[in-house]
């Protein structure tokens, strides 16, 4: 699933994978007038996007999604990854400070956690890289208007005679 939605800039094929599964989950949702959809569609004008906001909105909140789905899993991992390379003994760490620094290894060393205190901190790891990279990934889609629109008008004055 994250592969289509990583194309969708890139293939037509994909963008239209992408729209057939995202109309049926979010298209009720963004079809509901609201003063933040009116601003959504004048983003949309300005950019000159050659969608329906229903469907690019819903493919939004799925990339969205799924960008947050991944961004948990890579919050795993990162949040493994930290607590491997902060479990060095704290022998290792003495052997390689020079000595009036000997103290720091002490403070620098991880305790053993337990089972629930392990899982509590990659949950919010999980938690907190899988909402920053989905809600960054929602920003960013609607932020990308805003640039198309500005660059449009630009190229738009540029082009009128003086």
């Amino acid at each position: 699933l994250a592969l289509p939605v990583a194309l969708v800039p890139f293939s037509p094929r994909a963008r239209l994978v992408v729209s057939r599964l995202a109309l049926p989950i979010f298209g009720r949702y963004v079809a509901e007038s609201s003063p933040k959809r009116q601003e959504q569609i004048e983003r949309m004008r300005a950019a000159f996007v050659g969608e329906s906001h229903r469907v690019f909105a819903s493919q939004t909140l799925l990339v969205a999604a799924v960008a947050g789905i991944a961004g948990s899993v890579y919050g795993v991992y990162l949040g493994a990854l930290i607590l491997r390379s902060l479990a060095v003994s704290p022998e290792v760490i003495r052997s390689t400070l020079p000595g009036p620094l000997g103290f720091l290894a002490a403070i620098v060393n991880v305790p053993d956690l337990s089972l629930l205190q392990l899982f509590a901190l990659l949950l919010v790891s999980s938690a907190t890289v899988g909402t920053a990279l989905a809600v960054g990934t929602y920003w960013g889609r609607w932020t990308y208007l805003d640039q198309r629109a500005r660059a449009r008008g630009i190229e738009i004055d540029a082009s009128l005679p003086r």
